[in-house]
Parts: C-alpha cells; structure tokens; sequence
C-alpha cells in the first residue's frame, strides 16, 4: 500500500462523510427520521423502538458507515492493476462484490449493536 492509496482513502472518505451528513441533516429535517431510508430499514430489520432511537447519533454514523464503504471500495479499485479492458471489468466486478458484502456487513453490524443497546435500556 503507497502513500497515494492513503491519500485516496482519506480524501475520498472526507468528502463523501461530508456529502453524507450534510443531506442526511436536510433530509432529517425536510421528512423526519423516517424519511432516511438507512433508518427505515434498521428500524424494520431489527425491530426497533423508534422512540428510544438516537436520531441525530444514529444519522452520524450511518454517514461514517457510508463514507467507510466507498472509500475503501474506491481504494481498492485505484490498488488494482488495470493493464487491459478485461482487467478493469473483473476489478468492476470485484469492487461490486466487496461493495454489496461491505453493506450487507456493516449495516447488520450496526442494526445488532442497536438492538443489543435497546434491549439493555
């Protein structure tokens, strides 16, 4: 890994965390916390409580899940070799693997920990 597949990494999660969170707010403030679609689908997955719900917490780190997951897709396509057209379509396809296994894994992760948390309160 060089300092460039670093820099990428950094920048890339910097923007999008900050893309993310600034229309996370304005959805939150246009349509209510029902209106992320994030939070509609853990508040359905895992059953949970809406009323015992951190919203503005829960919008943070929905935000860094997202930036977390792109940036290291995005790395990982800069890290591939891309010498031929067949090379870029299977790092394509590769990054598309590891991007549906990334959200799949962390967002169930997450729904976990809320449930874990609710169930304590």
């Amino acid at each position: 890994m060089e300092l460039i597949d670093v820099i990428t990494f950094i920048v890339v999660f910097v923007v999008v965390f900050l893309i993310s969170e600034f229309l996370y707010l304005r959805k939150f403030k246009r349509k209510g916390a029902m209106g992320v679609d994030e939070i509609k689908y853990l508040v359905k997955r895992f059953d949970l409580k809406k009323n015992k719900l951190n919203y503005k917490r829960m919008l943070f780190t929905l935000a860094l899940i997202k930036a977390l997951i792109i940036a290291f897709v995005a790395t990982l396509l800069c890290m591939l070799p891309v010498d031929k057209w067949v090379d870029m379509m299977l790092g394509f396809m590769v990054a598309f693997v590891v991007l549906m296994l990334l959200i799949y894994a962390l967002y169930e992760i997450y729904g976990r920990y809320l449930k874990r948390k609710e169930d304590r309160k």
